[in-house]
């Protein structure tokens, strides 16, 4: 199918049908435009509004800084990943989820829960929990006998019985990856507390 042909039949979708094959074509043609003006322009697949007549995107134009161009995202992981319990050099690592294979490309700071961009081998972003991401690049397997996660789940659920078994499965995985990362904090109780989020990617 030719591109006059695919655009033909764009105009012939609903708004909502038509969402990312007008947004793909749209940055398709913004990439011309940015690099004749030296800028990054995207389309963006959030902030995304449609009506019955009409769909409403949000742009993002990036511009250079010190000659290079680096869009938010990368430089937020730059500058905030160790208040996520990440480094900055955990940029552009690759970590395996249920036979999967993504890269970290960046911080999200707008989504508290899944702060953290992950792009597939095929290109498809994702935002994940911090949580997943740092027991991903430690090996770690909560199902293993050694570090005693259902116990201990089990031990908060019963020292604080009106949490949510959810909220303790993330607190504690966020405890033991802590008491990795600083050994003298299992040392000292139960230290690090601030609920994180879903151990799972989904």
């Amino acid at each position: 199918m030719n591109n006059a042909t695919k655009l033909t039949k764009i105009a012939q979708m609903t708004p909502k049908d038509a969402i990312e094959p007008v947004r793909e074509a749209l940055n398709q043609h913004l990439q011309v435009l940015a690099k004749k003006l030296g800028l990054s322009i995207e389309v963006l697949e959030s902030g995304i509004r449609y009506g019955s007549t009409d769909v409403q995107y949000k742009v993002q134009v990036v511009f250079p800084t010190n000659g290079k161009i680096e869009k938010p995202e990368v430089r937020y992981f730059r500058e905030f990943a160790t208040m996520y319990g990440l480094k900055p050099e955990d940029l552009g690592k690759s970590i395996q989820q249920k036979g999967h294979t993504f890269i970290i490309t960046g911080l999200n700071l707008s989504r508290r829960s899944r702060p953290v961009q992950l792009t597939s081998e095929d290109g498809v972003v994702f935002d994940a929990p911090r949580v997943t991401v740092r027991a991903s690049l430690a090996n770690i397997d909560f199902n293993d006998p050694k570090w005693r996660f259902s116990e201990r789940c089990q031990e908060y659920l019963d020292r604080y019985p009106s949490t949510k078994r959810k909220t303790v499965m993330d607190i504690v995985a966020q405890q033991i990856l802590d008491e990795l990362d600083k050994p003298w904090l299992s040392r000292v109780g139960n230290a690090g507390t601030q609920p994180a989020t879903s151990v799972e990617l989904t």
